[in-house]
């Protein structure tokens, strides 16, 4: 009786420790699996010429993972899955997507955007390539934007997008206008607002205009690109 008592007091201690066994296994096993499932990548990003790219981004498609290259043109990036797909960007330059297939290292050459040197830009006596242009002026292409962000507004659709051009919501009403300012405060009472030019006709609103009716806009800052609106471009 008492060697049936100690089996049976032997087989639930044993049955017990199962869980914790089992527990424990997971535990130990569960960050092997993790670091299986993540993957550095390391290379580099060059121009055509060889010279290396600052600030490049670079992004796994699909989630908010990514990086820039170093001040060498360097970079290193924890990536989840072994099939991801990299995207490479860079302003002036053709943005590019590489799959991983497997590799540690991918080196990278970017081709600058030529096609942006044979675009043309409104100014105010007719258009120019920019290539061409010497005033400091500024453009956006309204209908690329608004796939990447919608705006409710025009405003919206400038803002953070042109150097030098200031926007302040002065109000809090609904539907007011923002204040611009392209050359900062030029006058005592710091109403000086830029001169507005819709289609050839100066003088328009912006507030009016709903932003999926617009091409492009062109935003003239210095006085050579506004000197044909003589003292109404004064402020850009």
């Amino acid at each position: 009786m008492k060697l049936l008592k100690s089996k049976i007091l032997r087989d639930a201690s044993r049955i017990k420790s199962l869980p914790i066994c089992i527990f424990m296994f997971f535990f130990l096993f569960t960050p092997f699996v993790y670091s299986q499932s993540r993957k550095q990548i390391t290379g580099s990003v060059q121009d055509v010429q060889g010279n290396p790219l600052i600030g490049v981004s670079i992004l796994e498609t699909g989630t908010s993972n990514g990086t820039i290259t170093d001040m060498n043109g360097t970079y290193s990036l924890n990536i989840s899955s072994t099939n991801a797909t990299l995207r490479f960007s860079y302003i002036g330059y053709e943005e590019q997507l590489i799959k991983i297939q497997g590799r540690n290292v991918i080196n990278v050459k970017m081709n600058e955007e030529t096609s942006n040197l044979d675009e043309v830009v409104v100014v105010g006596y007719g258009v120019q390539r920019k290539s061409d242009l010497t005033g400091a002026i500024s453009s956006i292409n309204a209908a690329e934007t608004l796939k990447k962000m919608p705006a409710a507004q025009v405003a919206d659709l400038l803002q953070g997008r042109i150097a030098g051009l200031s926007i302040v919501n002065s109000s809090g009403a609904a539907g007011a206008a923002p204040t611009l300012r392209v050359r900062g405060v030029n006058s005592i009472k710091a109403d000086g607002g830029p001169l507005v030019v819709i289609d050839g006709f100066p003088g328009g609103n912006l507030s009016a205009i709903n932003p999926a009716d617009i091409k492009s806009i062109e935003v003239l800052k210095d006085a050579s690109s506004t000197a044909i609106y003589g003292s109404r471009g004064a402020n850009g």
